[in-house]
């Protein structure tokens, strides 16, 4: 009987909430709050004839061993035809190849596109002209090796030398600025000296040196402890 009437007690609350609601899947609206934080000098203010790109792009991405062989291939017969296809039909962007790193177990690649130029990124609008043409075919492919991996990225990388004369921008040039530097905040005594002592909790300090044994007995200052010496 107990069973029953706590069975009936709940179809009762289950009733009274209504008829759930049918599962279902919704899109999840993200925001992107920062699209890169260092400011890339544009022209570059010295020739770097030695790097392989001023602005670079890196893919990195995994692929299960089953594709490896398979994705191998596909490399040698449309790696030619996508960089000769970059350099024929776009002015300043350029594929680097893309490279297999080992790491033990741990197989990954890295797909490199580089350019010339900060707005050299717009002639992908005349090297995507032909949707059929067998260059978009290959780089369709390509991309969806990469974002097969669920947690594939993608990166900008930069000569560091760019920034020698330039800091990069006043976000990227206050990150370079050692702490001791930094203009304290006009806050008084009394709130400098506890956020002074808050910074201090945790660090190690130096325990007192114990005092000289007199007699029977010494203390430790500080501490609480006495100790009988025999």
């Amino acid at each position: 009987m107990t069973t029953e009437k706590n069975f009936d007690l709940a179809q009762r609350l289950a009733l009274r909430r209504g008829t759930p609601p049918a599962p279902a899947i919704t899109a999840t609206e993200t925001e992107i709050r920062s699209n890169g934080i260092i400011a890339i000098p544009t022209p570059p203010p010295v020739p770097l004839d030695y790097i392989i790109g001023h602005y670079i792009i890196e893919w990195a991405f995994r692929l299960p061993f089953s594709k490896v062989r398979e994705f191998n291939a596909f490399l040698a017969d449309n790696e030619a035809l996508i960089a000769q296809s970059c350099e024929k039909l776009m002015q300043g962007v350029h594929y680097r190849g893309t490279y297999m790193t080992t790491h033990g177990e741990r197989l990954e690649y890295r797909t490199f596109w580089t350019y010339d130029s900060h707005e050299a990124h717009k002639q992908w609008e005349i090297g995507l002209r032909d949707p059929r043409s067998n260059f978009v075919t290959a780089l369709r492919r390509l991309r969806s090796y990469w974002i097969s991996d669920p947690n594939a990225s993608h990166r900008h990388l930069s000569p560091a030398a760019l920034f020698a004369a330039e800091p990069g921008g006043a976000f990227f040039q206050f990150t370079l600025v050692p702490p001791g530097r930094r203009r304290r905040p006009n806050l008084p005594r009394g709130e400098r000296r506890r956020l002074a002592d808050k910074a201090d909790t945790g660090r190690w300090r130096t325990p007192p040196s114990p005092t000289p044994a007199c007699g029977r007995g010494f203390s430790l200052k500080g501490q609480g402890i006495k100790t009988d010496v025999e």
